[in-house]
């Protein structure tokens, strides 16, 4: 759990018998310094509704036979003021609707949760209720949480929960991503999928706009492109002064990519975090 710095001192004295010099000597205090370096989080658990977790991530999805998700939300340690979530981030062509039941039980329908420096680690619970709007095999969105404290550490802490909305009573796995490495000469990154997808539609050479976030794009330098070297390998070829290194983070884009199955019903890709 996050918590502050320790600092403790260790106090040592040397006894001896025979020798009346060290008999009673006092070294310097040690000061020993613990931090933990977990830093200040919401976090986020599926109580009810078909769960998994994808690199860390963990979704919820929903069905016909499976309308309502519920989820707790608590912190991962004391904050120092009161901790106030707010709840966001829903598309058009989901509908989404939130009932929040505090740590005291209460009902609330404009969903705003609170934590206290006495109940940051006591469950608040939402129930999600979600349906499509649209003819769509699945639909996907994200419930976005964003704090606002007097304490420091704990404002403007930011989390998400992803959610699928299936119109059928079965979830098809997605494609996940099983790794991305770069080239040897560092000129392109190939990310390798698990299972066979749609190419999201692209047959040939294509810009990566569709891939990527538009935050992403500038760091591939000018004349980037991507190809499909298979169903399951999907090449990133870099354009010039491009400023993406190994160990640096990305993100998929939402939505652009399907499994390709047997009865042709694709499932979205919604695990988008990358190593």
């Amino acid at each position: 759990a996050y918590q502050h710095q320790h600092i403790e001192i260790i106090n040592h004295t040397i006894i001896s018998l025979n020798d009346t010099y060290y008999d009673g000597f006092e070294p310097e205090h040690l000061i020993v310094g613990v931090i933990d370096d977990d830093g200040p989080s919401l976090v986020i658990e599926v109580v009810d509704g078909f769960a998994s977790s994808q690199d860390g991530v963990e979704y919820m999805g929903l069905t016909p036979n499976q309308t309502t998700g519920i989820f707790s939300l608590v912190l991962n340690g004391a904050p120092t003021a009161n901790v106030n979530v707010t709840l966001g981030g829903f598309v058009k062509n989901i509908t989404v609707d939130l009932t929040g039941a505090g740590s005291d039980g209460s009902v609330q329908e404009d969903i705003s949760l609170t934590f206290t420096e006495y109940d940051w680690y006591v469950p608040q619970f939402v129930y999600v209720n979600a349906w499509h709007k649209v003819e769509a095999e699945y639909l996907r969105t994200d419930i976005e949480f964003f704090t606002n404290s007097q304490d420091e550490h704990y404002h403007n802490v930011y989390n998400y929960l992803e959610i699928l909305v299936s119109s059928t009573d079965s979830v098809i796995e997605p494609p996940n991503l099983l790794h991305a490495m770069f080239s040897s000469q560092g000129d392109y990154i190939m990310f390798t999928f698990d299972t066979a997808s749609n190419r999201g539609g692209y047959t040939s050479t294509f810009s990566c706009a569709a891939v990527f976030p538009v935050r992403f794009l500038g760091d591939l330098g000018n004349g980037y492109f991507c190809s499909w070297i298979t169903d399951k390998t999907l090449k990133l070829t870099f354009g010039s002064y491009a400023t993406i290194m190994p160990g640096d983070s990305m993100t998929l884009s939402e939505g652009w990519l399907s499994a390709s199955s047997a009865d042709g019903v694709p499932g979205q890709l919604y695990n988008k975090h990358m190593a």
